[in-house]
């Protein structure tokens, strides 16, 4: 299920939020362009995320256990594949 059904985002509101954040049709050009290299290097660009954002401890306090952080991952995962596989 994406992110969006999970969410309730429906195509309206899809279309709300284009608008919201100005979305242009090269915007998706460019988001779907690099698709490929998203999927290819998605782990590698969150485990790096997180990595740096941990080391500072205020924000490693905020996270919580080993069992938040996986979560966090992975929906920071589902979301960057969604947004260059997106249906804009």
């Amino acid at each position: 299920m994406e992110l969006g059904e999970r969410f309730g985002v429906d195509a309206r509101d899809r279309d709300v939020r284009k608008r919201f954040s100005q979305l242009s049709e090269r915007d998706v050009q460019d988001l779907t362009a690099i698709r490929s290299f998203m999927e290819q290097n998605v782990d590698a660009i969150v485990e790096s995320f997180y990595e740096h954002i941990l080391t500072f401890d205020p924000v490693r306090e905020k996270m919580g256990g080993e069992t938040v952080i996986s979560r966090l991952q992975r929906t920071q995962k589902e979301y960057l594949l969604d947004l260059v596989r997106g249906d804009y």
